[in-house]
Formats: structure tokens, sequence, C-alpha cells
């Protein structure tokens, strides 16, 4: 089945929008964002799709510090 660049594109943009939504919630909580944490709170996901899009959440985001 042949998938358009926009179809890609567009899930990929979903993924980081979810990504960032769950990084902000523990950003909030005041727990460090990392892929294990964001896996946990999607409920699953590929470790190679989350990291890109929590890399894309922490450079457009200064994060608090962390204890």
């Amino acid at each position: 089945m042949f998938r358009s660049d926009d179809d890609y594109l567009s899930r990929v943009e979903a993924l980081r929008q979810r990504v960032a939504e769950a990084a902000e919630e523990l950003n909030g909580r005041g727990i460090r964002p990392t892929v294990a944490r964001i896996r946990a709170a999607l409920g699953g996901g590929s470790p190679n799709d989350l990291a890109p899009a929590l890399k894309v959440w922490k450079e457009s985001f200064q994060p608090t510090s962390y204890s």
C-alpha cells in the first residue's frame, strides 16, 4: 500500500503532540521526562519513535531543574 508523505508527516506530528503532552504532564509533577517514562505514560510505543519526538519537545522547552 502506498503512503503519501503527507500521511507520514501527519502521523509523526500526532506522535510529537502526544509525547509533548505526556512530557509536560510529567514535568508538571516534577518528574524528568525520559523515553521510558513517556512510553509508560502513553501505554506503549517504540523507543525508536518516541526518542526523536521527546528530543523535539526538549529542544523547544526549557525544563525546570531536577533534584
